[in-house]
């Protein structure tokens, strides 16, 4: 866009079904866009309200914008000569080749049954591009005119700046100003993360910083009591009035006790209110107790998705946008595209907006994938959490710390049995094909990790082996075999071995360090004999291995092997292949 002699080069996104982001360079502003009955638009961006009407016209946009009209013109290119309305060429008043000056009359053309003559904007040399005769249309090229002075284009100034405070990147500027309350916080990060699984375009900081606002709506100790006021507010005047007010000094005692108090969110008293609208229904008749719960639907539904606390609205959030994601793939995996096409217009016959929507959709598969990887690893880090691993999940393997604005939300996440999570998970890790690989490894991992026993749970097993062992043999060298069958078992226990490494108990330390011995003597390396002693108060082990034919490895002529000078500097070997 050209204002001014200045260029906006802008880049404009759908980021919803009625929403947009534009950028420029690194900064976006985000709003919301409805249609008007008389062509217009109303355009709301960091809550301000604005109506819009555009037109295309030969020499730019023209937009009004709430009454004052701006004018984007088109970049000054004397060298193209072009027609401003609807016409005909009727006459060229000089050949092709010819030189004009400017302000000549190079053309005449019938407009409306009037003639009218073109002239050259600048001196130069004339090259036609139409014959006489030809029907013109607005912004037709009619001739292009090679110019004596090639600087009288007029190239625009770049727009140098961006956004500013309205597009920084960390907030969305669709609210306004103010921090939002943590129930229009939770429902605005829920809606703009579905914007991604439905496909839309939504900036990366955009979702992202919609992952922290959903945390940061989990942890407002407030959450469930803004939602129920919202709900209740609906039904004023619907309800039974006395219901209506007793549900009202409810929630008002729970702010109350909030501010006085610092009461939990977990002290939110959703069952009392399912029982208090369950004994309300059953005092009426039949036909009143149905329009009833029709009627109180928003407050059932707010209740019972607290019942279980703040966790359980947690994961019912992260599970809704998990089978939305699982509701369009499990319909597009393994399916060539022509066929889900073909597919899709016979399920949805009538109805082209569905279809394009689950297109729109599955195309945008690679972006759904890395949301869907950060709410399983949500579910992961509450998983490891629940186990009390902070170091080491159930394969041994290293966890990153987890962002701290999202901490929330984890916590919420791991106070559930994460149980609820396998149906979707084990749907997740069926999915076929190449572009669902990280995710499937994903929902993999946690459906084997929640299978194996907390870390706790294997301690006590350990050590319960270790004291049986440590009571039938005479001293430590008798238990050779049942060490080596335990040291070859697949189970994890490295994370078990290692503090029983530094332990005080002498005979359980000596234990230990043989197994971890035999644990990483693993093939194609055997413990040929192994002695435990303990020299004064400090346990040593001695032991003699080989190392095992390898099958593709030939033996140096003689049969002997070269000599290696440790496990990993072993080029002398692979020299001899």
């Amino acid at each position: 866009l050209i204002y001014d002699g200045t260029s906006y080069e802008l880049v404009t996104l759908q980021s919803g079904p009625n929403s947009f982001a534009a950028s420029i360079k690194d900064s976006f502003v985000t709003g919301d866009v409805r249609a008007l009955a008389d062509g217009g638009f109303l355009v709301v961006v960091m809550g301000k309200s604005h109506v819009v009407y555009a037109s295309e016209e030969t020499s730019g946009l023209r937009m009004e914008l709430d009454g004052a009209t701006c004018i984007f013109s088109k970049p000054y290119d004397p060298s193209r000569l072009v027609m401003d309305s609807a016409g005909k060429l009727s006459r060229q008043l000089v050949p092709s080749g010819t030189h004009v000056n400017k302000g000549d009359a190079y053309a005449e053309v019938e407009v409306m049954k009037m003639f009218m003559p073109l002239v050259a904007p600048e001196a130069g040399v004339i090259h036609w591009n139409l014959t006489e005769g030809a029907t013109l249309s607005p912004g037709s090229q009619v001739a292009s005119l090679e110019l004596d002075d090639p600087s009288a284009v007029e190239a625009p100034v770049d727009f140098s700046g961006d956004f500013g405070e309205l597009g920084d990147g960390t907030k969305d500027a669709t609210l306004g100003f103010g921090s939002p309350l943590p129930h229009r916080l939770m429902r605005r990060a829920i809606g703009r993360l579905e914007q991604v699984l439905q496909g839309f375009s939504v900036p990366d900081s955009l979702y992202q910083v919609a992952l922290d606002d959903l945390a940061s709506a989990i942890a407002d100790p407030l959450l469930p009591v803004y939602e129920f006021e919202e709900a209740l507010s609906t039904l004023a005047g619907r309800l039974d009035s006395g219901l209506y007010n007793a549900l009202q000094d409810l929630a008002h005692a729970q702010k109350q006790g909030h501010a006085l108090n610092g009461v939990d969110v977990a002290d939110f008293p959703a069952q009392h209110i399912l029982n208090m609208l369950h004994e309300h229904a059953e005092k009426l008749g039949g036909s009143e107790r149905a329009a009833f719960r029709s009627t109180a639907q928003a407050l059932f539904s707010v209740a019972e998705q607290y019942i279980n606390g703040v966790a359980g609205r947690a994961v019912s959030g992260l599970t809704e946008l998990l089978r939305s994601y699982l509701a369009v793939e499990r319909l597009c995996c393994g399916v060539p595209y022509p066929t889900l096409l073909q597919n899709l217009r016979s399920q949805h016959d009538g109805s082209e907006e569905k279809v394009l929507d689950i297109c729109r959709s599955h195309l945008a598969v690679a972006k759904k994938n890395v949301l869907v990887e950060a709410l399983l690893d949500f579910i992961r880090a509450a998983a490891v959490q629940s186990r009390k691993q902070h170091s080491f999940d159930g394969e041994g393997e290293l966890l990153a710390p987890p962002n701290e604005n999202r901490s929330a939300l984890i916590s919420a996440v791991k106070a559930v049995s994460l149980d609820v999570f396998i149906p979707i998970l084990s749907e997740i890790a069926n999915l076929p094909g190449d572009e669902y690989a990280q995710v499937v490894v994903h929902a993999r991992k946690l459906l084997v990790q929640n299978r194996l026993p907390s870390i706790e749970q294997r301690r006590r097993e350990f050590l319960a082996v270790l004291d049986q062992l440590s009571a039938s043999a005479e001293n430590l060298n008798q238990m050779m075999e049942p060490l080596e069958a335990l040291a070859s078992k697949q189970a994890t226990i490295t994370d078990i071995l290692i503090p029983l490494l530094k332990s005080t108990d002498v005979p359980r330390q000596c234990i230990a360090m043989q197994i971890y011995i035999r644990k990483i003597y693993s093939s194609p390396h055997s413990i040929q004999k192994i002695s435990a002693a303990v020299e004064g108060s400090i346990p040593v082990l001695r032991w003699l291995f080989s190392t095992k034919e390898v099958d593709g490895i030939a033996p140096e002529r003689g049969g002997a092997r070269p000599h290696s000078s440790s496990f990993t500097d072993l080029s002398s070997l692979a020299e001899s292949l």
